[in-house]
Order: C-alpha cells, then structure tokens, then sequence
C-alpha cells in the first residue's frame, strides 16, 4: 500500500511541475510564465545529442514525408519542422462545428537534460474556406477566441488547442527518451 501512495505522489508530483502550454490573448504561453512563448521540458540523464537522435528518430517515424518536414537541423543543436493537422480542434460558430486546417512549425533546441519547446506560424484555417481561428479580436477578423477586450469567447476552443498541444508535449518527452520504438513483431 506503502509503494502504491508513494508512486501516486511522485506521478503527481510529476504532472504538477510538468511544463504546458496555455492559449492566452497574445498566442501560446507558458502556463507558468505568460511572458514566455515556449516551455523549456527538463529531460533527465539525456545529452544534446541524445536528445536530438531521439526526436530525429520520432519525426522519421510519426511523418509521412519527414525530409519534407524538417525545415532546418543542426545536428545537437535544434530542429525545426512543420506539421499539418487536418482534424485538429473544432470551433463552434452559431451552433455549427467547423473543422479547422492547421499548420505549424516546431522549433526544438537541445541542451544536456533540456529542450527548448516553441510553436511559430500557427494557422488555423476553416477548411471549407472563410475565417481562420485567432486568439483575439472581434468576429469581423475571424473565430477569436477572446474578444479584444481580453475576454474568453470559445473556451471550448482554447481547452482543445492547449489539450492538443500538451498532448504534443508529452510525445516530445516521451520520444526524448527513445519510447519511440518500431515494432519489430512483424
């Protein structure tokens, strides 16, 4: 009973200081310093170069063109790649669900037991043409998520892109630490 409680608090302990994002007005923020547009993910016993072999090797094998998608490595250093979701987050607009094409580009930096996690150029367009998801302004300029006033309009919307973006997190640290295995049952 002992190891069971104790396992639970060090899972806790772990989710509680893990690093997320959070959708804020002025884009994707640090949930525990809004002043930053990226998470630093603490990666223990893993060097640079550890670090950047494992996600080379998770981007080989979760994208279906990765020469295409790396926009730019160097080698221990960083990565940079796009992704495209087809079926990422909705947005409710006068009771309808629109299905929202999305792009992005990660920026991965290493350091021994540390990656830099950023987002640039997200794009969250309605894939049947019109407006495209932002993070603030009025409904002439597209599906805000908060007013220009700085109030929440689709916490719907804000709650499914920070799920789907610390859901991304978390593959990061996991690929960090080479679980991104093939299988070989074949």
């Amino acid at each position: 009973m002992k190891k069971i409680v104790f396992g639970l608090l060090i899972l806790v302990g772990f989710y509680s200081n893990a690093q997320t994002l959070t959708v804020t007005p002025n884009g994707l923020k640090d949930s525990l310093n809004v002043e930053k547009d990226y998470v630093v993910l603490n990666i223990e016993n893993k060097t640079a170069k550890e670090l950047y072999d494992n996600i080379l090797k998770y981007i080989n094998l979760n994208y279906k063109n990765p020469k295409e998608v790396i926009k730019g490595s160097v080698d221990s250093d960083f990565i940079k790649f796009d992704t495209y979701v087809s079926d990422f987050p909705l947005v409710k607009s006068m009771g309808t669900r629109m299905d929202m094409g999305t792009t992005y580009t990660t920026i991965l930096t290493f350091q021994d037991n540390k990656i830099k996690y950023e987002i640039v150029d997200l794009i969250m367009k309605n894939k049947n043409g019109g407006n495209q998801a932002i993070f603030s302004g009025s409904a002439m300029s597209g599906f805000a998520i908060y007013n220009k006033s700085g109030e929440l309009k689709r916490s719907e919307t804000k709650i499914d892109i920070e799920r789907y973006f610390n859901n991304n997190i978390k593959s990061i640290i996991e690929a960090s630490y080479d679980k991104a295995k093939l299988k070989k049952d074949w």
